[in-house]
C-alpha cells in the first residue's frame, strides 16, 4: 500500500492535536470524517479541506476507499468503535486510553486479529503546541538532556490558542 486512506471518528478537541500530522503526512490521504455533531463535522470539514463527511460511523466504514480509521472519540466509545471498524476490514489506529477495561480492549484486540488488520494505539499528543515547542528546546541544545517531564495544562482562561479553541 503506497498511500493510506484514512477516515477520522470524532472530530472534536483531541482531533485537532491528531488530524494536521495525516494532513502533512506524504503518504496519507484524509478522505473523510465521521462526527455525530453536523456543526462541528463541518466546521472541521472546512478547517481541513475534506469533502466527505459522515454522521453515523456506519455509513463511513461501508466507504471502500478508506484503508484506515483513527479514532478520535471519546474513550468510552473506543472498543466499541474499534470493533466495528476492524469487522468492516479496516487497519485502526485508536488513541491512548485504548478502552475503559482489559476486558474492551481484548476484544478490540481478538477482533483485529479475526480480521487480519492492525490495530495500534498512539500517543495523542505529537501537535500539542507545548510539547512541539518542547522538542524543539531539546532539539537545539537549549535546556540539555531532559532525565523528567511533568507538563500541567489547565483548560480555562488563557491565550494559548488551541485551549482558546476548545469547544
Amino acid at each position: 500500500m503506497e498511500r493510506v486512506r484514512i477516515g477520522i471518528v470524532g472530530v472534536g478537541n483531541i482531533a485537532t492535536l491528531n488530524v494536521p500530522g495525516y494532513l502533512d503526512h506524504d503518504r496519507c490521504d484524509v478522505v473523510a470524517l465521521c462526527d455525530p455533531r453536523p456543526e462541528v463535522l463541518e466546521r472541521r470539514a472546512r478547517e481541513w479541506g475534506v469533502e466527505r463527511t459522515y454522521t453515523d460511523l456506519a455509513d463511513l466504514l461501508a466507504a471502500d476507499d478508506i484503508d484506515a480509521v483513527e479514532i478520535l472519540s471519546p474513550t468510552p466509545l473506543h472498543a466499541e468503535h474499534a470493533v466495528a471498524a476492524l469487522r468492516a476490514g479496516k487497519h485502526v489506529s485508536v488513541q491512548k486510553p485504548i478502552a475503559n477495561s482489559l476486558a474492551e480492549a481484548e476484544r478490540m484486540v481478538a477482533a483485529a486479529e479475526a480480521a487480519g488488520r492492525v490495530l495500534r494505539v498512539t500517543e495523542n499528543c505529537c501537535h500539542y503546541p507545548p510539547l512541539v515547542k518542547a522538542r524543539e528546546l531539546i532539539q537545539s541544545g537549549a535546556i540539555g538532556t531532559p532525565t523528567v517531564v511533568r507538563i500541567k495544562t489547565v483548560v480555562g482562561r488563557t491565550e494559548s490558542r488551541f485551549q482558546a479553541e476548545l469547544d
